[in-house]
């Protein structure tokens, strides 16, 4: 069967910390998986901890371009803070759990 690969961007800073549930869906399967955001100060772990389902056999591969646009806007008075915390941030690892859950119900196709 076909295969698309499909990348969702989304803006977290507004979000409070916590767990959230994400999810993707097609016509016959569905894959979902959890997001955790800690607090801004908390630089003692992983930024997201995901578990997806749904069956993965087979072979897939194919490309879909997709972008999102968004503004924010904030106060910038020059201080930056970086919170030590080395690897993706909780956005990439969103992004990459949805990937992952599309191309596991792309492959049962």
């Amino acid at each position: 069967g076909n295969s698309t690969t499909v990348e969702f961007t989304a803006d977290t800073s507004g979000l409070e910390a916590g767990d959230y549930t994400h999810g993707v869906a097609t016509d016959d399967d569905e894959a979902t998986g959890t997001l955790t955001i800690e607090a801004s100060g908390d630089s003692s772990g992983d930024d997201s901890s995901g578990d997806s389902s749904g069956d993965s056999e087979g072979d897939s591969s194919g490309d879909s371009e997709g972008d999102s646009s968004g503004d924010s806007e904030g106060d910038s008075e020059g201080d930056s803070t970086d919170d030590g915390t080395p690897g993706f941030g909780a956005l990439v690892a969103l992004v990459a759990l949805i990937a992952a859950a599309l191309l596991a119900t792309r492959r049962n196709e």
